[in-house]
């Protein structure tokens, strides 16, 4: 789970996976990545992908969750660890919606806190 943009995200993933030297096309939120060549395994498009990489994002709330359909988990380990890099130099402002969410906990809490008080006083007062 990355916090950033919608915007930003596919071109920092096709930054990472482009600079590691992988063959990877993109359909709607799926990614299909393969490694390339190797002796037992020619650079051709047409291949089965090693990983199969779907994206989740939540524009709203600045938020990716990727979803990945390997065997080749040094492949997702390299890929991770690459966005991880990549994604702490991209600058994501604040969630709006997370103003919203800190003041309606906030305002929970209090409220909480009110009725717990109001239940001591009058079981102490009551007696």
């Amino acid at each position: 789970m990355y916090n950033v943009h919608s915007d930003v995200f596919d071109e920092v993933l096709a930054g990472v996976l482009d600079a590691a030297g992988l063959m990877w096309s993109h359909a709607a939120n799926r990614y299909l990545i393969r490694r390339v060549g190797g002796k037992d395994r020619p650079p051709t498009a047409e291949a089965e992908p090693d990983a199969c990489l779907e994206v989740d994002l939540a524009p709203a709330l600045r938020h990716a969750t990727l979803r990945w359909e390997t065997n080749d988990e040094e492949l997702r380990k390299q890929v991770e660890g690459e966005l991880g890099h990549a994604l702490a130099d991209v600058w994501t402002r604040d969630n709006p919606v997370g103003t919203w969410l800190l003041t309606a906990g906030a305002a929970f809490l209090s409220a909480a806190v009110m009725i717990f008080v109001f239940v001591v006083v009058y079981r102490l007062l009551g007696r």
